[in-house]
C-alpha cells in the first residue's frame, strides 16, 4: 500500500505550492558565477495560522558556503521583502570579508522577473537596500544589555570607598536576607502543617 500524502493546512498548502512552482520555475536558472535559486517550503503539515508561514528565497554558491538569503514571502499576509544586489553584497562583506562574486547585471534581471511573479501573484513586493555605511549598526538586546552594563572600573569609580561599602553594607544586608528568609520559612511550614 502507498503511503498517504502529508496533509496541510489551507495555508501551509499555499506555502507549499509556491515553494514548489517557485523551484519548478527557477530550477535551470544559475546566475553567474553559478549560484543556484530555491525557495524554502514550511516543515510540517501547519504553519500555525500562518504564524510560521515565512518562506526564504536563497542563493547557493557553487563554493559550497553559506547562502545568500535573498528575501522572505509571507503567503499568509500576501507579502515579500527582496534585497537588492547592493544589500547582498554588503550582507556578504560584512559575513564573509570575501569578494562578492554574483553578477549584478544578472541578478537585478532576475530580481525583476520576481517581483513580476509575485505580482501576478498578488503579492505585494518590499525592497531592502543596502543600509548607509555611516549608520550605525542595530544591537540586539543581549548586545544592548552587555554595552549597557557597568564594568568593575565604573563601579570601582562611582564607589571610590568600596572596599568600606561591600565590607559592611553586603555582610549586613546578606544576614539579613538570610534571617528574613528563615523566618519566611518557618511561617510557611507552619502554615501549611495546621
Amino acid at each position: 500500500m502507498a503511503p498517504r500524502p502529508l496533509l496541510h493546512t489551507m495555508v501551509a498548502q499555499r506555502a507549499v505550492s509556491l515553494a514548489d512552482q517557485f523551484n519548478q520555475l527557477y530550477a535551470e536558472l544559475r546566475l553567474s558565477p553559478g549560484y543556484r535559486v530555491d525557495m524554502t517550503a514550511p516543515s510540517g503539515p501547519s504553519t500555525g495560522s500562518g504564524a510560521q508561514a515565512l518562506q526564504h528565497i536563497r542563493l547557493f554558491s557553487p563554493t559550497g558556503a553559506a547562502p545568500l538569503l535573498m528575501g522572505n514571502v509571507d503567503t499568509s499576509a500576501k507579502k515579500s521583502v527582496l534585497r537588492t544586489w547592493a544589500c547582498l553584497k554588503q550582507m556578504h562583506g560584512q559575513r564573509s570579508g570575501e569578494a562578492f562574486e554574483l553578477v549584478e547585471a544578472e541578478y537585478v534581471k532576475f530580481l525583476e522577473r520576481v517581483q513580476r511573479h509575485f505580482s501576478v501573484l498578488q503579492i505585494s513586493v518590499s525592497i531592502e537596500d543596502a543600509k548607509p555605511l555611516s549608520a550605525p549598526l542595530a544591537l540586539t538586546e543581549k548586545e544592548a544589555l552587555v554595552a549597557t552594563t557597568p564594568s568593575m572600573t565604573d563601579v570601582a569609580a562611582a564607589f571610590p570607598n568600596s572596599s568600606l561599602l561591600f565590607n559592611n553594607s553586603f555582610w549586613v544586608g546578606l544576614v539579613s536576607g538570610i534571617l528574613l528568609g528563615g523566618l519566611m520559612a518557618v511561617f510557611v511550614m507552619r502554615a501549611v502543617a495546621k
